[in-house]
């Protein structure tokens, strides 16, 4: 039954965690592995692959013959093209798709239609198969196809790898034309080194993965290749600022969404990049060669030599060699202070005598009725819910607390329903100057960092890291004394992969400081989001999942609702809902102060 007494306290699961859809920057994805090659059947990890909007992967492997397999979204996997069995037709032109015999794949691709095209690397025909038959494209030459990309309007291009450093484009009525690289190696002037992996977005752009170069290129529709990440330096380097100043190092691969967004299988750094506007942000693996992490961080995780790679809505899928039999795995973007699974951020509530609980949330466009409520503790004495955050990586959030000593404290949640607390562990002992007001991964490295202000409205950052995600590793300030500001939420609203410092003055104005720099404390501008009011600021999430980080807010009528922002830094509010009705005056808001 749902409880709405009118004396609980009132966060948001999303405060101060920058944890909104677009985020690029904090542990949004999880990490697991969806399939794995067995002993009669081996997934072949250095070729590309392709993701339906289904979320069906399609993955060169081997029986030893050479295949093609759909991987289902519960790791069921099937063939659908190639003949198990020796003598198979080649190159089965015309064919049904499980008759024919293929020679080593380089990868595939997949339209909204539903056809599938296969690229094979050993002088076999590019092939589509569509309707249940097999058809070769450009009159069924050998040219040695590596990647593999296919648009809505029947465009195939094809990429030719070190064997020959240009790309194709097969057009929809049949004729070849060569559209990227000289077919002599080089980084400059036009041309490449080795063009592998492709992928094209929804206006027609090509992007070219090159590790031979440590480059993807961009070929606009108009033509002109030129280079949209790395630098050209084989390294790791340069997340957080422009993906044309990064370091990769040999990108295998690369896969585009529907929002634009670009993902890089940047194989020898182990790692899984992604750029958004622009700006390059890591999203998989610690940079340590391995196979562990699954089920928790993403960012925590090692892999070994991602190679490729394919998206689906918000999913990403990538191959990983491990240290034994290769593997696909997948990184699902999570909602961080969801405890339903519905992908709407829920409200954490603490009553007088210390009760804590929550609200669960729907949503209905930008309607957010409460679904109901659930207890996550009894009654405790000098106990305050300063935030929530998910501190072990376990994709569901903790409740931060600090102590009437001062000292910071955090309860793990798990069980099924994710509201049981599991354990605790301290952050901090005793501590008077600096409260703790939110929680944010600053310095993208996976783990939530405590955000902290003094009495003169300083603010500075606690960085997080260890086990279970508790241990001060080192301290940095953010901004000097603010006379009448209060630092109340964290969000990357500017969409550079940097949460933002959302300020409130005592007229109730609300601002926001831009951050940035390589531990993401660095201050780069201030806008306002609105003047003097009457509404005080609770919390920050996406709640209408639109890519823009939104303000839970609430009044001095005790009204709970929500500011949705927009515009092109993430500060224009655009609409208001009501969560609950005017009358629970006595409610106040956690966190910062």
């Amino acid at each position: 039954m749902l409880r709405k007494s009118p004396a609980w306290i009132v966060t948001s699961a999303l405060t101060l965690l920058s944890l909104h859809t677009a985020q690029t920057a904090s542990a949004q994805y999880t990490i697991s592995t969806l399939a794995s090659s067995t002993g009669t059947t081996l997934i072949t990890p250095h070729n590309g692959i392709a993701a339906d909007s289904s979320g069906n992967v399609y993955a060169p492997a081997s029986v030893p013959q050479v295949i093609v397999l759909k991987v289902n979204p519960s790791g069921s996997a099937a063939v659908v093209v190639g003949q198990t069995q020796p003598n198979a037709a080649f190159p089965g032109c015309g064919m049904v798709p499980l008759s024919i015999g293929m020679t080593d794949l380089g990868g595939t691709a997949i339209d909204t239609s539903g056809n599938l095209y296969i690229a094979q690397a050993g002088n076999g025909p590019v092939l589509r198969v569509s309707g249940g038959t097999v058809q070769c494209l450009d009159g069924g030459a050998y040219i040695g196809a590596v990647g593999i990309a296919a648009d809505n309007a029947g465009d195939v291009w094809v990429s030719l790898g070190i064997n020959g450093n240009v790309v194709y484009k097969i057009s929809a009525g049949g004729a070849k034309l060569t559209v990227a690289g000289t077919g002599s190696p080089g980084c400059t002037g036009g041309a490449m080194r080795d063009p592998e992996g492709l992928a094209v977005d929804g206006a027609g752009n090509l992007y070219i993965a090159d590790p031979g170069c440590n480059v993807v290129w961009k070929l606009p529709t108009g033509g002109g290749l030129t280079a949209f990440a790395g630098n050209g330096t084989p390294d790791f380097s340069g997340d957080g600022g422009a993906a044309t100043s990064a370091s990769l190092n040999e990108p295998e691969s690369v896969a585009v969404d529907a929002s634009g967004n670009i993902y890089i299988a940047d194989q020898a750094n182990n790692r899984i990049r992604k750029v958004t506007a622009g700006t390059i942000t890591t999203i998989a693996g610690n940079g340590s060669l391995g196979y562990t992490g699954d089920g928790a961080s993403a960012l925590a995780a090692t892999m070994s030599h991602p190679w490729g790679i394919a998206v689906s809505g918000t999913t990403v899928f990538f191959t990983d060699q491990t240290s034994s039999t290769p593997v696909i795995r997948q990184l699902t973007l999570h909602t961080p202070g969801d405890l339903t699974g519905n992908g709407v951020p829920d409200v954490f509530l603490q009553f007088p005598d210390g009760s804590m609980g929550v609200w669960y949330l729907n949503a209905n466009g930008r309607q957010l009725p409460i679904a109901g409520f659930a207890f996550l503790a009894g009654p405790s004495s000098g106990i305050s819910l300063v935030d929530v955050a998910d501190l072990n990586g376990d994709g569901y959030p903790d409740l931060i607390l600090r102590f009437g000593d001062g000292s910071i404290g955090v309860w793990y949640l798990g069980g099924p329903q994710h509201t049981a607390i599991t354990g605790f562990a301290f952050i901090s002992g005793p501590i008077q100057d600096w409260i703790p007001v939110g929680m944010a991964d600053l310095n993208n490295d996976g783990h939530p960092d405590m955000i902290v202000q003094k009495n003169d409205g300083s603010t500075g950052v606690w960085f997080l890291g260890g086990p279970g995600g508790n241990q001060i590793q080192s301290f940095a300030q953010i901004g000097g004394p603010i006379p009448g500001w209060t630092l109340v939420g964290m969000a990357d609203l500017n969409n550079d992969g940097h949460p933002d410092a959302v300020l409130q003055y005592s007229d109730g104005s609300v601002g926001v400081w831009y951050l940035a720099g390589a531990q993401g404390n660095q201050i780069t501008g201030f806008a306002l989001i609105s003047g003097p009011s009457t509404w005080t600021v609770v919390g920050t999430a996406d709640m209408d999942s639109d890519g823009h980080p939104d303000l839970m807010i609430r009044n001095s009528d005790g009204t709970l609702g929500v500011w949705f922002l927009g515009g092109a830094i993430g500060n224009q509010i655009t609409a208001f809902t009501p969560i609950t009705t005017p009358g629970n005056s006595v409610w106040k808001e956690l966190g910062p102060h």
